[in-house]
């Protein structure tokens, strides 16, 4: 496990990297592709999407490539991927470039026979992530990318994305107690509502203790675990009647509660996954 200052400091360079990467044009009608390993950065601008009154659909490779390219025209398609042998995310690269779509490739480095297969089509714009923290650097860029949000909201969403350079330390002030709750945790299982899946992934993948990230309406199915829950105040009264019945089986639950604006909560919840494992993937 990293030091905090360690992990501070990878957080924060992956956040420069982010604000370097190219920034997609985004239209009202957008399909993010993501695999499986990259759902907590692809999320992230999924959310953003609908807050501003865009149409966006989010779903995994095969499913883009078999049940709806091939129906339905997508002037953008952005495709977020985190292996270097991902070879079901570039099948859907090439299909999306094929059916005429704009396409934006997001990953670190890939295999170079992948590489050389998506650099073929001039209307596929690969985005090179940083093969350090990756992931992080992908949940950055997800909310830097984001349009601005309608109504009331955009004034506090824009407060929150100008005050990311603090965003590490408010987080692990804020949550200092159950970071290290958390962190000593031998196993358990991760719960999340939809606004902060990205954190309970991102916690998932970076602890050797997780078991698995699940949306919180299958919290009854858990059984002799302790369960992470991690929802935001404005999703939370959602699930008192789970969260209650779970604690009458005697299930341990820690609950890590964001008071933050929806749109910015995937990003807040990934960085506390970040300090609670103290990995920055």
């Amino acid at each position: 496990m990293q030091s905090s200052s360690e992990t501070r400091s990878r957080i924060l360079k992956a956040l420069s990297a982010a604000r370097s990467l190219p920034r997609p044009e985004l239209p009202n009608d957008v399909l993010i592709v993501s695999s499986p390993d990259a759902v907590a950065a692809a999320k992230v601008l999924y959310v953003g999407l609908l807050s501003a009154g865009s149409r966006a659909s989010l779903v995994g490779p095969t499913e883009a490539s078999v049940l709806i390219m091939p129906y339905r025209e997508f002037p953008k398609v952005i495709i977020y991927a985190l292996s270097q042998k991902d070879n079901r995310a570039v099948r859907a690269a090439e299909e999306a470039a094929i059916l005429g779509s704009d396409v934006y490739f997001v990953a670190p480095p890939i295999h170079e026979v992948l590489e050389a297969r998506i650099s073929r089509y001039e209307n596929v714009r690969r985005v090179e992530v940083p093969p350090e923290a990756p992931l992080m650097t992908m949940i950055f860029a997800s909310v830097i990318w984001s349009p601005k949000p309608l109504g009331t909201r955009a004034s506090r969403v824009q407060a929150e994305l100008e005050a990311l350079d603090g965003a590490v330390e408010w987080t692990e002030e804020s949550y200092r107690d159950l970071i290290v709750e958390v962190s000593a945790l031998q196993g358990f299982s991760a719960f999340y509502t939809s606004s902060v899946e990205p954190g309970a992934r991102y916690l998932c993948q970076a602890s050797g203790a997780c078991h698995g990230a699940l949306p919180l309406e299958e919290l009854q199915r858990l059984s002799g675990d302790v369960a992470v829950l991690m929802e935001t105040t404005a999703e939370s009264h959602d699930y008192m009647d789970l969260e209650l019945l779970a604690s009458s089986r005697g299930l341990r639950l820690i609950k890590v509660l964001f008071n933050t604006d929806p749109l910015t909560a995937g990003v807040y919840s990934a960085l506390f996954g970040a300090l609670a494992s103290g990995k920055v993937i």
